[in-house]
């Protein structure tokens, strides 16, 4: 078993998933780490006798060497699973965790980043596509480690500490999901860097790790770590990824697209202010787009739209994608009740790959 466990350990990130929940059940290799600095003696012996003499024990020379500080890290995503967001979204959240698979309590750095070209080079399902960037990223650890994101609580960027062979609380990087979706799927990438102690050397190159050499007598700094999606071998780095997974939504919009003026010809997509035409007894016409993004069904799907102050509405003026509707509240599901303008369209069902069509409506009202 022992050997199994050291073997996950250095499996490529794509590969760790679901091995990193039993790597974190076990020390590393099946054992605790000795620590940095404790000096292992060894000495033998031999025994002998001359025809009756007593037993003779010569004893050998000390072997000593002090145990080298290793540096090894791991960081892993903490449910393996996207998060589930919405357009517009504001703090969503995916979490990870850092293991110090090093044999000294350690700090680590922490830093988010989106994913740079194609992340499933180096990454491993779900974390595959990047169709969108999610924005203000940012890092915070788990105050109390109760799994759930507290802004007033949850204000430390970094590891200070970490006890070996220890998992850290969850470490939650906090983004905010743009309104304009260009697809489902935003992937991010968090990775820790370990803070030099004093009398550490600064983090070595892969060739200068490769080259440190143990001495008899001394206590050498060794990075261990492997690769992660972002960052290479014995760097003193590990780096891991997560995502959102945007579902269906609805984004809405509305614009003036034509004025008529009681004098003078149509004035198409005019100013919103201080165009001429845009004067009492001008006729205005409104139009309101919803259009979809994401993939899934949005049940009740209502639009409304208030009459603007200082307006009349135009009896019978409103279509929906170019069809005439009345105002009464009947089976076109259109109305105009109490100065408010509704459209219901029930359920719409939209992917990224093919979106719902854009529901355009579109009245018209006089500037008084």
């Amino acid at each position: 078993m022992n050997g199994f466990i050291c073997a996950v350990t250095r499996l490529p990130t794509r590969l760790i998933g679901l091995w990193a929940l039993l790597l974190l059940a076990f020390a590393p290799c099946g054992w605790a780490l000795t620590a940095s600095g404790i000096v292992i003696t060894n000495q033998a012996s031999v025994d002998y006798t001359m025809g009756a003499s007593p037993v003779f024990t010569i004893p050998s020379n000390l072997v000593q060497f002090a145990v080298d500080k290793k540096i090894d890290l791991l960081v892993s995503h903490a449910t393996g699973l996207l998060t589930s967001v919405n357009a517009a979204q504001v703090d969503a959240v995916t979490t990870f965790t850092v293991t110090n698979l090093g044999n000294d309590a350690q700090g680590f750095s922490l830093l988010s980043a989106i994913a740079t070209g194609d992340p499933a080079v180096g990454g491993g399902a779900p974390f595959t596509a990047n169709d969108f960037n999610a924005t203000n990223l940012r890092v915070f650890v788990d105050s109390n480690n109760n799994g759930t994101y507290e802004p007033l609580l949850d204000m430390a960027t970094s590891l200070p500490t970490l006890a070996a062979g220890a998992t850290s609380p969850i470490i939650f990087i906090v983004s905010d999901i743009p309104a304009s979706l260009s697809g489902q799927q935003s992937v991010v990438g968090l990775t820790a860097t370990v803070i030099p102690l004093i009398g550490d050397p600064v983090l070595p190159t892969p060739a200068a790790a490769l080259a440190v050499i143990d001495t008899p007598n001394g206590v050498e700094v060794v990075y261990a770590d492997i690769a992660g999606v972002t960052d290479g071998t014995r760097n003193g780095q590990h780096s891991a990824y997560g995502g959102y997974l945007a579902g269906a939504a609805v984004q809405i919009s509305k614009t003036i697209v034509r004025v008529q003026p009681t004098i003078g010809s149509t004035v198409l997509s005019p100013v919103n202010s201080g165009d001429p035409a845009l004067r009492p007894g001008s006729i205005i016409t409104y139009r309101v787009v919803a259009s979809f993004v994401g993939t899934g069904t949005l049940d009740n799907l209502t639009i409304t739209d208030p009459l603007p102050a200082d307006t009349q509405y135009i009896a019978n003026s409103i279509t929906v994608d170019g069809i005439a509707k009345t105002d009464l509240a009947d089976a076109d599901n259109a109305n105009f009740t109490a100065n408010l303008i509704t459209v219901a369209r029930g359920s719409v069902t939209t992917t990224v790959a093919a979106p719902a069509a854009d529901i355009v409506i579109e009245f018209q009202a006089t500037i008084k």
